[in-house]
């Protein structure tokens, strides 16, 4: 199960379990708002793919559901957010990172496929071994699963400035494309704001 603070939670749960599931979006539904620490935003920025929520005395920053890839049968998305507290802090230590996959069949469940990492021109990025949820008749589809872990700012910063990137969920590597590091430069850019 995932264990990560209580806004890691409430940004997957809500965005993969309740209304934000891709065929709710596709529908023209909205994202669920940003709570933080029972507040709701002041207000609202958004930078490119990413969204800034402003709050008293902290921002929240998130990318949501970018879709990795899409196949018959099967769709892989991330979301990544994180949260700075202060006027202005420095960048964020670490981003929340989940991955969500809607499919016919469970693909992540055991702990080798749970080993992320990435490939940044050439060079190979660790991301960790994420958490890992699976949830059944979920979202209209047979399975929905879900990983999730605390990945360092750092290394989604050398991913989103790379030229050419990968990603390898276990044994699966899933090119990234123009548009999804534009959206990783976003999520980075957003962190100044």
């Amino acid at each position: 199960m995932l264990k990560r603070n209580s806004l890691f939670v409430a940004i997957a749960c809500a965005a993969f379990a309740l209304t934000a599931s891709p065929l709710a979006r596709a529908q023209g539904e909205e994202l669920p708002p940003v709570i933080y620490k029972n507040q709701r935003p002041q207000r609202r920025v958004k930078v490119g793919r990413a969204e800034v929520f402003y709050f008293r005395g902290a921002r929240v920053v998130r990318l949501m559901q970018l879709e990795l890839q899409r196949d018959t049968g099967e769709a892989l998305y991330v979301d990544m957010s994180f949260d700075l507290v202060g006027r202005r802090p420095a960048a964020p230590s670490v981003v929340h990172v989940t991955f969500a996959r809607y499919s016919s069949s469970a693909q992540f469940g055991d702990d080798a496929a749970r080993k992320v990492s990435a490939v940044a021109d050439g060079a190979t990025l660790d991301l960790g071994q994420f958490d890992y949820s699976v949830f059944e008749g979920m979202s209209g589809v047979p399975f929905t699963e879900i990983m999730g872990a605390d990945v360092s700012f750092k290394t989604i910063a050398r991913l989103a400035s790379s030229k050419s990137a990968a990603l390898r969920l276990g044994g699966r590597e899933v090119a990234l494309t123009g548009e999804h590091l534009s959206a990783l430069r976003d999520l980075v850019e957003a962190a100044k704001r």
